[in-house]
């Protein structure tokens, strides 16, 4: 504390100065903590100044400052306390009258001025209380206290049962035994604190005054419920109902007791109902109230209740919660007892579907839909339940079945298009055997008319003509959706014979071409003799992708039969790409068989087919003679050249001679066409120009002549040596000097000096017939 502040305080507290700088001076002292000898005086200086100048908020301030310091001077406590109170500022004379009480300071005068204040002071508070309390502490047979406080208790309910109140009441009970209030609220108060005996006692003790006073029979009903002994509770309610016929809180309990007891008579209904309007959110009471109305099969009144109970539950709990969960459950026992007997009632499903639905049991809420659909629908419930359903779809059930029942309603209430979408997201499912008996076929059959239904059918191994017709007939409607159902459970009905028949139908149609690889796949995997048929028959087909799918298939499928309509279709097929096809299939399998094919189709009418038949005939073991009659009937050059090719391959001298009468009808052909000349070099010249792009025979012919130089055919020398001397081509020429040095006989010898000794010839040919000269004197000297 600043020591010149303590300084100028005392002097003016010395001085008993009350000016206005004094004051503060004294005031600022007190909340500096100054000295206990002269804080009275300044307490006392500060309280007479500003009490005159009727500062009340000053005086709050000191008041509060003297109670809440370490300040004990009592004469001054005293003083302040009884100004206050004369003023009648009765809320600061007590808190004065507390620090006194505290330092057990008070005289008579004191503690009848703080009795007074207290009495006087509004509102009784909790602070009163505790003053008064403490003064029967003190006085414990001050009947003013005592009287005071229960009219007090009695009117503020926060104090009515709080636990200062059972000592009140008894002192009371004990002057006046039989104060009924007393009573009543002493047990109540044992009621809420749990002892129920007690609470028992003393409300029968009040009863003894007044037999049927409401408020304590009230009580004795409540606590007899907390100690399970309904019957007197029933008789306590009824009791008190007849002095108050309108007293909500024994109406609930009463309906409480009669919900524990599960009663379902008129009176009860009547108690429920009484109970709800005074306790609307009761779950005890409106089960109850709901299962007598379904006792009594007042069905309405018990859906109304239902859904109330719902709401109250929603509103309460999550629907995941143990309470809420046992609560739909036990309703739905009492929805599943009320069908038992009343089976015909439709809005009985209908709800206890819905509260499966509530918590989860989605499978089982459908199994109720599903019972619907057995009985006889209007219009409205038919919409009611496809909006029920519908919900159900929005909850992602992993249920199929649920799919196939919107499908039939929505067919029922002419919703076709959704009806075929709704039978479409199960096309594909496993469902129940039974389910789709009675849906599907026992039902209804105009839902035959959607192709997704059928294909449910045909999965489910319900087939017959009118749904194998009906699964092809949907080629010729533009949904593709539907046709990839209808290949899907064809893949499953392949060994079906009945199938077939109605794929033939199929075949002819235009859009044939966009399902082609799934049936020919399908006759495949069913492999009889009729589905080969068919393949066959598609070897024919206009488009040429068909053929070919149709050709891979027979090839695939390695039966007899089907390598029997590979054979024929070699020499039958009109369409020489299929042919080309089975040449190629045939050159790659080294059969006898397939060896037996190639040669057939050396016959065939397309140049091509028969050149990949003579090439795939070259790696073969075949004999020449297959070959000679094709050797001089075959008009196509390059299929000629392979055929001497193979000859020539085969080392066969016997058919070697067949090569050289080929040669020899080739030279004597080009001299008859004029295509050889001895003229002069200029005619040989123009002639070469005018023919060497178009001649066809040159390929053939240069094969002939290398086969007669490499197998060294003697008999062919004429020929060799008439290109050689007269052919119009160089090539042809040099090739053929070539080809009579390898043979090596004598027989070239002239040939090549009559070359030689021309002048018209080139310098080529002229090295090469020298050259070849020298070989022929070499073998053949003189």
């Amino acid at each position: 504390m600043d020591e010149q502040l303590s300084v100028l305080a005392q002097a003016a507290v010395s001085k008993k100065r009350q000016d206005d700088e004094a004051l503060a001076l004294y005031w600022e002292y007190i909340q500096s903590g100054g000295q206990a000898d002269f804080i009275p005086q300044a307490y006392y200086l500060l309280y007479t100044a500003w009490y005159a100048q009727q500062r009340a908020d000053s005086l709050h301030k000191l008041v509060d400052s003297a109670c809440q310091r370490n300040f004990v001077d009592v004469e001054v406590l005293s003083f302040l306390a009884d100004r206050e109170f004369q003023a009648e500022r009765y809320q600061n004379s007590l808190k004065l009258y507390d620090r006194l009480l505290t330092l057990k300071a008070l005289d008579a005068k004191s503690y009848q001025q703080l009795k007074l204040a207290c009495f006087k002071q509004k509102p009784f508070d909790d602070f009163i209380n505790l003053l008064l309390q403490r003064c029967l502490h003190d006085v414990a047979d001050d009947e003013a206290i005592v009287k005071f406080l229960f009219s007090q208790y009695l009117l503020h309910e926060r104090f009515t049962f709080a636990p200062t109140a059972p000592p009140i009441y008894q002192a009371v009970l004990a002057r006046e035994p039989e104060n009924l209030n007393a009573h009543q609220a002493l047990s109540e108060c044992y009621y809420r604190q749990g002892k129920y005996e007690l609470a028992i006692e003393e409300g029968e003790t009040g009863l003894h005054y007044e037999k049927h006073h409401p408020d304590i029979l009230a009580t004795l009903a409540k606590a007899h419920y907390e100690l399970k002994e309904y019957g007197k509770v029933v008789t306590c309610c009824r009791d008190a109902l007849s002095r108050r016929p309108g007293r909500s809180d024994m109406q609930v309990l009463l309906g409480v007791v009669y919900a524990h007891n599960a009663l379902t008579t008129t009176d009860a209904v009547k108690i429920y109902q009484a109970a709800l309007k005074s306790d609307a959110q009761n779950l005890l009471i409106r089960l109850a109230l709901f299962r007598a109305y379904l006792r009594k099969l007042q069905l309405n009144e018990a859906i109304e209740e239902c859904e109330q109970i719902e709401m109250l539950l929603t509103e309460m709990y999550d629907t995941s919660h143990r309470e809420f969960q046992r609560i739909i459950k036990e309703m739905i026992n009492e929805y599943e007892r009320t069908i038992r007997r009343v089976p015909e009632e439709l809005p009985l499903y209908l709800v206890t579907a819905k509260l499966y639905e509530d918590i989860g049991h989605f499978h089982k809420a459908l199994v109720y839909y599903r019972t619907l659909l057995e009985l006889p629908l209007d219009s409205k419930h038919l919409q009611t339940l496809i909006t029920l359903l519908e919900k159900l779809s929005s909850f992602e059930v992993q249920n199929p079945h649920l799919y196939l029942y919107l499908g039939l309603l929505y067919h029922k209430v002419g919703r076709h298009h959704d009806a075929k979408l709704a039978f479409r997201v199960v096309m594909y499912s496993n469902l129940d055997e039974r389910e789709v008996d009675d849906i599907l076929v026992r039902h209804d059959r105009s839902i035959w008319q959607y192709p997704p239904v059928l294909v449910i059918l045909a999965h489910h191994r319900i087939v017959t003509k009118d749904i194998l017709e009906g699964l092809i007939q949907t080629f010729q409607e533009p949904d593709r959706e539907d046709w990839n159902g209808v290949l899907w459970v064809f893949q499953e009905l392949y060994d079906i014979d009945d199938l077939l028949v109605e794929l033939r139908q199929l075949i002819r149609w235009d859009n044939f071409s966009e399902v082609y690889q799934q049936i020919i796949t399908l006759l495949v995997y069913n492999g009889s003799p009729h589905a080969i048929k068919i393949i066959y028959e598609l070897l024919s087909h206009p488009e040429e992708n068909i053929r070919l799918e149709a050709l891979n298939a027979l090839i695939q499928m390695e039966q007899p039969l089907a390598d029997q309509c590979l054979a024929e279709a070699s020499y039958d097929n009109p369409h020489p790409d299929i042919r080309l096809e089975i040449t190629g299939y045939y050159s790659q399998v080294p059969t006898e068989h397939a060896t037996d094919i190639l040669l057939s189709m050396l016959h065939d009418e397309a140049p091509h087919i028969r050149l990949y038949a003579i090439q795939a005939l070259q790696k073969r073991d075949v004999q020449a003679g297959n070959f000679r009659e094709v050797l001089f009937t075959e008009q196509n050059p390059a299929v000629k050249v392979e055929i001497v090719r193979l000859l020539a391959h085969l080392q066969n001298p016997e058919e070697w001679i067949y090569l050289v009468h080929l040669l020899n009808d080739v030279v004597a052909q080009r001299v008859e066409e004029g295509k050889m000349h001895a003229g002069k070099m200029y005619n040989r010249l123009k002639q070469l120009i005018v023919h060497s792009q178009d001649d066809e025979e040159a390929e053939l012919l240069s094969t002939l002549i290398q086969a007669a130089g490499s197998l060294r055919l003697e008999e062919g020398i004429y020929s060799l040596a008439t290109i050689a001397e007269h052919d119009r081509s160089q090539q042809l020429r040099l090739e053929a000097i070539e080809a009579i040095g390898r043979i090596g006989s004598s027989r070239g010898i002239t040939v090549l000096k009559n070359i030689l000794h021309s002048s018209s010839e080139s310098q080529e040919i002229r090295a090469v017939a020298e050259e070849t000269l020298d070989i022929l004197f070499k073998e053949n000297p003189l």
